[in-house]
């Protein structure tokens, strides 16, 4: 796996207060091996009632102030960072060769060919890292939703040995969404397979988390910090109550990913579970 920091307080994090609001509970910065203290406000989950609980905080609060996105992630020793600028960390490598590379291959291969001229311009760099990383590509862009449920079957879908996976929110209003199109957070136009709107889907860049954590470091308003930079832990023994409840409201690999690849993650997920059942009965 990936050779990176980990969280040395992870024990002394508090665990969702039931009996308190969202934005009275007692968080907690991370700070890592590496000496770096985090800025998100950090909380763990740990039990069905917790994680419940939470559900109905978070719809309180998008009641009131419209505009949340989620991200999550499957690991919660993760940093925000996008797999791309976590691989080339500390290396020369220059995203745009790399971006260029992907657009010569792409030729002739995707529906929305115009994505592929040629340009200085971010806006249609964005567009083609964006298609580009909901295939698969490493891309300098996060994935984020505005729909919680889907940010929890990201963090929670793939088998895993981890203690907690994660989601983090935060809010639109919060990055340049700018006069121009060109933002740090932002809709991709083209949606060649679906899997964007299906997934409710936006991207923030590089530079929109790292405004975030400027701001986000030496905001003083308690309330502000929750409403922006939150990062739930929740524990892996509830994996199999949230994927059951995530499959109840519609949400599972074939409505996520509403391609080729979705019909075989959602096969593959049910062969899975008929070899678990069949262990159960007698053989013969």
């Amino acid at each position: 796996e990936k050779s990176m920091s980990k969280l040395t307080n992870l024990k002394e994090m508090h665990f969702i207060n039931r009996k308190k609001p969202l934005s009275d509970q007692n968080f907690q910065l991370e700070i890592f091996d590496d000496g770096l203290v985090g800025y998100y406000q950090c909380i763990k989950v740990k039990t069905l009632k917790q994680f419940e609980y939470l559900l109905k905080e978070i719809l309180l609060n998008e009641k009131k102030y419209q505009g949340f996105i989620y991200r999550g992630q499957a690991d919660s020793n993760w940093k925000l960072e996008s797999t791309f600028q976590r691989e080339t960390k500390g290396k020369c490598v220059d995203p745009y060769s790399h971006y260029e590379n992907f657009r010569q291959l792409a030729r002739g291969k995707l529906a929305e060919q115009s994505l592929l001229q040629k340009t200085q311009e971010s806006e249609y760099i964005n567009e083609l890292w964006a298609v580009g990383q909901h295939l698969g590509l490493k891309t300098p862009l996060l994935d984020w939703t505005t729909n919680l449920y889907v940010a929890l079957f990201f963090a929670f879908e793939k088998e895993k040995k981890v203690k907690y996976r994660a989601v983090y929110r935060t809010h639109m209003e919060f990055f340049n969404v700018g006069g121009s199109y060109v933002s740090e957070c932002f809709v991709p136009y083209a949606d060649p397979i679906g899997r964007i709107s299906a997934q409710q889907g936006l991207f923030i860049t590089q530079t929109g988390i790292a405004t975030l954590e400027d701001t986000m470091s030496t905001e003083k308003d308690h309330l502000k910090k929750v409403l922006c930079s939150t990062k739930f832990y929740i524990a892996n023994t509830l994996r199999d109550e949230i994927l059951a409840y995530l499959k109840h409201i519609g949400i599972r690999f074939e409505t996520i990913y509403p391609d080729i690849q979705g019909a075989i993650l959602e096969a593959n997920d049910r062969l899975k579970k008929d070899i678990e059942r069949a262990k159960s009965y007698p053989q013969g």
